[in-house]
């Protein structure tokens, strides 16, 4: 039993001493009396820190070498990968809780630009974190690593459906969980469908960095722009399906 499920309990095993490790440094910042935007720093470094090192354990242990050379595609994929960044942000919105809340109350979310820069060295750290360290990191661990060893061993459904849960899941917003799940499930497969990791890592790096500069407002039913905004979320939901459709025909011509 123990040994057929190796692959799993070692994901899992990574996972949490991830989250333990990083947990232990914030409590240790914190015992040390730091101001909360010190210790918001320092867990904004020392995250990537700490997933590099389950990625080098899950490596190691499942024999895993990493290949960066970067896989030359065709140009319509880069296209179809930024204009689906900015569709599953919208998209993603529309799954969130409060989305249906506040359209019981005829009222809409939706963004607006803001600029995280007026929040000094934390957003400088955040940007880089966000934009650059997460899509390159978590893209290899739960795309290039989790991903593909579940499908090996369980299946494509199994594959597609745990990685994307667990990714969810450490993203800790339980109230946004379903739509996270979501979010990861459309990474994965776009990831199954190419097998370039760095259109993903490009495509969550663009997704990061729509969501640092725009914040959400509620719009009444009686404003204006509020069947737009509705409109807005139809359109990136049949954008996103008719994307991966034409994802799917390239990646079957180009193999």
């Amino acid at each position: 039993m123990q040994l057929k499920h190796k692959p799993f309990l070692l994901i899992l095993l990574a996972l949490v001493l991830i989250h333990l490790l990083h947990g232990l440094i914030i409590w240790l910042t914190m015992q040390l009396g730091l101001s909360n935007e010190v210790v918001d720093i320092i867990s904004l470094i020392t995250i990537p820190i700490v997933t590099i090192i389950g990625i080098v354990f899950l490596l190691i242990q499942f024999g895993i070498h990493l290949n960066f050379s970067l896989k030359k595609v065709n140009p319509k994929l880069v296209f179809y990968v930024m204009l689906l960044a900015v569709f599953i942000v919208i998209f993603q919105s529309a799954l969130d809780v409060s989305f249906i809340k506040g359209l019981l109350q005829s009222k809409v979310r939706f963004f607006t630009f803001t600029n995280p820069s007026q929040y000094g060295i934390h957003s400088i750290v955040y940007l880089f974190d966000a934009v650059i360290a997460a899509p390159i990191i978590e893209e290899i661990l739960y795309r290039k690593i989790i991903f593909i060893r579940l499908k090996e061993h369980y299946g494509l459904a199994f594959g597609l459906v745990v990685s994307s849960f667990l990714f969810a899941l450490v993203h800790w917003n339980f109230e946004g969980l379903f739509a996270y799940f979501i979010t990861g499930l459309l990474y994965t497969y776009l990831y199954y469908l190419t097998k370039v990791l760095w259109l993903n890592i490009l495509l969550h790096g663009i997704y990061n960095f729509v969501i640092t500069f725009t914040t959400i407002e509620m719009f009444d039913s009686s404003d204006r722009i509020f069947v737009i905004i509705l409109l807005l979320y139809l359109i990136s939901t049949a954008g996103i399906y008719m994307i991966l459709k034409d994802v799917k025909t390239l990646t079957i011509k180009t193999n």
